[in-house]
């Protein structure tokens, strides 16, 4: 209870308004007392609304309390009313009860605790009878207008409620679903029923679910009863389809620009200094290494978020915001030093110097701000003021009274607690002596006790009793000397103040006299436990409270002991004994304790220790109340705010509830997330404080719209607590309170400044994208054309050059073959020749290759279709290359799964399997085996070659069907480098596809996949 209650006390006796305020005052409580002496005065006072709780004596001269408790009754005051007497009697007990007082207490038996508990318990029971109507109040109207869809399951898994404005996007008819049970109506969106089934075993989470082109985010939770027990669950959907189609459309664009960033954002982390670059709204544009290093972000964690939200804190937020209002006109703060707050909450100082960013027509585009951290340089200033600062706080916030006096007896320092019990203010308290302050008999001892710390030189500690504007106050005070910078003894006290202490000892003997008294008055059970003869005595209130005959109530502890809840026993008596091992003056304690009836109550029981004068405890006197009914208003208080919570809490939308005069009832957190505020910011103030001023008459518009019973969804523009506009969907329509009159609007609100921003974006990059495609589609069309003219050229001429070199080759083998059968060479002539006719046919067999490859490519040759077996023209393969395999000590591994036949010219496929059978055993070291398999697979003949020989770098796996490439491992090995080009063409001429794949050291595999030919 942290704000102070307004405290009404009606009683005759001014002596009570006294003991009353005295009472409060040594309560925890925080409180304002107003008296009353009359009963017309009293009459008058208790209609006052400000008043939060009343205490009005019974006896009123020759009226009573009880008139003035029905006077305001009538008049529809329900601020809570507390009935004093100063009588023992059950008649005037039962009376005020019926009247509606909130309790009764006796006055002799009242102290603190009584009285705090007391008021307490009545302002709590009032708050929780409010609480419960309000909040259902708000459910009922959130569930009628709420355009969301709303989903409870029972634990059964029946449908009990489907219902929302959204529910017809889905084509479901709700009237068809309440009823069904989920896995049967729902059972095509297998989703919703895994949800459900996860909710009802207590598992909150969310959830994405598709119902054909409408995509809805859904919020699981299970529903509790008082018992903590699963009794259903609750689902609540919204409709996210635009969002996730503008999110991936924004994604699209912002890769598009990734690349122009990376290098913008390349330059500036080589800056040491830090560099920010921001926009019109304050939205981090640029964000280099050295900004990074201090705030604890990555540059992706902060793009696009607004630097003032994110980094500066809120009490520095207004004052920038401020500064950079002129930044879109080029009015920017040049220099100015403010905090940032790192992700780990740590507040760096950083001094700024700011400019504008121009574009190419003069407006301003960014702002930009370099700064460098100054907080350890700030941290030394600041230490010496923070030292001062949190001894003048320890002090003012003590409840001892401090003070200090120079060597003339001049206060020099004097904290709060001082001020506040003497009613002075500290500027008149500074540079006083006490004569100046207090009565001349009080200053003397004043005085005389600092005399005696200046002779002495030492500690002096002392009760004082002093008689300061008419009441006597006692005191704890320790006085000693303190040594200034100069040398000078000055007096430093600490004073406690022990009048409560003491009335409550003088007040603690005169209650027992008045015990049995008290017991009548109250509608506690009241008990006295001797702990010397182990009796318990019950008054009467035992028996009308719990419903107990008379002989039904022992004289023992364990006729208690064994009323208590199992649950509770153990605690409950551990709590008590302890209490009293521990010679605690007060106990108190709530459990469950056994009714007449069977039943279980919910009771809070209190107990006062007495001591004999050895200071041991003989007796403790306690009162258990009935809590009942309290209990069962705070249960249902809590199902009822948890289908609130549920419901408001879940929602992804801000939900806003407006009064007629356009003032704000409620928001939920999301809404004023949204706008910058706390909720309690927002509350109570005009929806036209948060609109932009353009925007302020479409408002009236549709407020007015309300006034009628319109029902609408619009997009709107609202202006946030940093001054930047919010693009938002709202769903409104009107509420009505229980008579049918109009109580205002409630709206629904969906942030789609993201989609707004998102759609200008994209419009600018589509078309800054057109324009570069058209630009890039020119340049490639006559790229395209050069490149086909210079292709056909090469065609030309590679075929050209292969047909006019197979003539000469062919009559220089010619020539060759006859000077070799000449019987008169000599050997060094012979081997010359020899070496001739291999590289003869080397270029003849290079002039061959070309020729291919020039036909292939311009598809001159047609291909026969020829009906082959595959198998035995691969059989016929390997065997005519038996013979080089065996000179390198290589063997075949042929396996082949079944017999297929393919479409084909039989020469070019013969020459593309020679190829690829040479190249296995050319690129083997012996001795070895090259693996060839032959499969048939989905159609198509798969046809596997391979060997274990020295393979191909990865680097170079890219480029082996490119014609003349070898790599570094092949160089020492003659080729040409159009052997596996050629496969390459001949394959995909028969319609096939070839593939390789290689490891260094370990071997080589190529792959070649054929149609297989259509059945006759």
């Amino acid at each position: 209870m942290n704000t102070p209650i307004t405290i009404l006390l009606i009683d005759d006796d001014r002596n009570y308004h006294i003991l009353i305020r005295n009472l409060l005052m040594r309560s925890r409580l925080q409180f304002q007392l107003r008296t009353v002496a009359t009963f017309v005065e009293g009459l008058e006072a208790i209609m006052d609304p400000a008043v939060d709780i009343s205490l009005v004596d019974y006896r009123m001269g020759d009226r009573t309390g009880v008139e003035i408790l029905r006077h305001a009754i009538q008049h529809g005051i329900h601020t809570p009313i507390i009935l004093l007497t100063g009588y023992g009697d059950h008649e005037i007990d039962m009376e005020a009860m019926a009247a509606g007082a909130s309790d009764y207490l006796y006055k002799g038996n009242l102290d603190d605790r009584i009285l705090e508990r007391a008021i307490r318990y009545a302002l709590e029971r009032k708050r929780l009878s409010d609480e419960l109507r309000q909040s259902e109040e708000r459910l009922r109207t959130v569930v009628a207008s709420a355009p969301i869809i709303l989903c409870s399951v029972d634990v059964n898994g029946i449908i009990t409620l489907f219902e929302g404005h959204s529910v017809g996007k889905l084509g479901i008819d709700p009237g068809l679903v309440v009823g069904a049970r989920v896995e049967d109506f729902l059972a095509y969106v297998p989703k919703l029923v895994s949800a459900t089934s996860r909710a009802l075993a207590g598992e909150t989470f969310t959830e994405i679910v598709r119902f054909s082109d409408v995509v809805i985010d859904c919020r699981f939770s299970p529903s509790l009863n008082a018992a903590g027990e699963i009794v259903g669950m609750v689902g609540v959907a919204t409709d996210i389809t635009e969002r996730i189609r503008q999110e991936d459309a924004l994604r699209r664009s912002r890769l598009e620009l990734k690349e122009e960033r990376d290098f913008i954002s390349s330059v500036l982390d080589t800056v040491g200094a830090l560099v920010l670059v921001f926009d019109h709204d304050m939205n981090i544009v640029r964000f280099n290494r050295a900004c990074e290093d201090i705030s604890g972000y990555s540059f992706e964690e902060v793009a696009g978020r607004n630097v003032i939200d994110l980094l500066v804190p809120p009490d520095e937020a207004e004052s920038l915001t401020r500064d950079f209002s002129g930044l879109e006109h080029g009015e920017i703060q040049r220099t100015r030093e403010n905090h940032w707050l790192t992700r780990t909450g740590e507040r760096k100082l950083i001094r700024w110097t700011n400019s504008a960013l121009y574009d190419s027509d003069g407006s301003v585009a960014f702002g930009i701000g370099t700064g460098i951290d100054i907080t350890a340089q700030r941290a030394a200033e600041q230490g010496l003021r923070d030292s001062e600062r949190m001894f003048q706080t320890f002090m003012n916030n003590s409840p001892v009274i401090t003070y200090l006096k120079d060597g003339e007896g001049r206060y020099t320092f004097a904290n709060r607690e001082f001020c506040r019990l003497f009613d002075l203010r500290l500027e008149d308290v500074i540079g006083r002596t006490d004569y100046e302050l207090f009565p001349s008999e009080v200053a003397e001892g004043l005085v005389a006790a600092d005399a005696e710390v200046h002779a002495g030189g030492g500690t002096i500690t002392r009760i004082d009793s002093t008689d300061y504007n008419g009441q006597i106050h006692h005191w704890i005070t320790i006085r000693f000397p303190v040594v200034n910078a100069v040398g000078e003894m000055m007096v430093g006290g600490k004073s406690i103040d022990i009048t409560a202490r003491i009335l409550a000892e003088e007040s603690l003997r005169k209650s027992e006299e008045r015990f049995q008294l008290a017991t009548r008055a109250t509608n506690d059970a009241i008990w006295d436990w001797d702990l010397q003869s182990n009796t318990l005595w019950w008054n009467d209130s035992v028996q009308k409270l719990f419903g107990y005959e008379p002989d039904e109530v022992a004289p023992d502890l364990k006729w208690w002991q064994v009323r208590l809840h199992p649950d509770d026993r153990e605690r409950v008596e551990s709590g008590l004994h302890a209490a009293i091992a521990e010679k605690r003056q007060f106990w108190d304690d709530e459990y469950r304790f056994l009714r007449g009836d069977g039943a279980w109550a919910y009771v809070l029981d209190r107990g006062y220790l007495i001591f004999d004068k050895e200071e041991k405890p003989v007796r403790v006197i306690g009162a258990m109340t009935d809590l009942t009914q309290r209990k069962e208003m705070e249960d249902a208080l809590r199902a009822s705010e948890e289908r609130y919570r549920h419901i408001v809490e879940t929602a992804n939308e801000g939900i806003w509830l407006v009064d007629p005069n356009a003032r704000v009832s409620f928001v939920n957190a999301r809404m004023a997330e949204m706008l910058g505020y706390s909720v309690a910011e927002m509350t109570g103030c005009s929806i036209y404080d948060f609109i932009a001023p353009e925007w302020k008459g479409v408002g009236r518009e549709h407020h007015a719209k309300r006034l009628i019973g319109v029902q609408e969804q619009y997009d709107f523009q609202f202006v946030r607590s940093d001054g930047t506009r919010v693009w938002a969907i709202i769903s409104a329509g009107p509420v009505y309170d229980g008579s049918g009159a109009f109580a205002g609007s409630l709206a629904m609100i969906t942030d789609i400044t993201e989609r707004k921003n998102a759609e200008n974006a994209l419009r600018e990059a589509h078309d800054k994208l057109e324009m570069r495609v058209a630009e890039r589609t020119a340049e490639i069309v006559e790229m395209m054309s050069h490149l086909e003219q210079v292709h056909l050229n090469q065609r030309r001429f590679v075929a050209d050059a292969s047909h006019d070199l197979r003539t000469p080759l062919t009559v220089l083998r010619a020539e060759l073959d006859q000077l070799l059968g000449h019987a008169g060479l000599d050997q060094r002539t012979r081997s010359a020749l020899l070496r001739i006719a291999n590289e003869s046919r080397r270029m003849e067999h290079l002039a061959a290759d070309l020729l291919l490859l020039a036909t292939l490519d311009a598809q001159q040759k047609v291909i026969t279709s020829n009906r082959v077996w595959l198998d035995g023209l691969l059989i016929d393969s390997v065997a005519q290359l038996t013979m080089i395999a065996m000179e390198k000590n290589i063997s075949w591994d042929v396996q082949i799964e079944e017999p297929v036949e393919v479409l084909c010219d039989l020469t070019m496929l013969e020459r593309a399997l020679t190829n690829v059978l040479e190249n296995a055993i050319k690129y083997s070291a012996g001795p070895s085996a090259v693996e060839v398999r032959l499969a048939r697979s989905d159609g198509a003949a798969v046809i596997a070659v391979r060997d274990h020989g020295v393979g191909i770098p990865a680097g170079d796996l890219p480029y082996v069907f490119d014609r003349f490439f070898r790599g570094d491992l092949t160089r020492g090995t003659p080729g040409t480098g159009l052997g596996l080009p050629i496969v390459k063409a001949v394959v995909e001429a028969h319609h096939g596809i070839v593939s390789l794949t290689s490891e260094v050291g370990v071997g080589t595999t190529v792959t070649v996949v054929l149609p297989v030919a259509a059945a006759d």
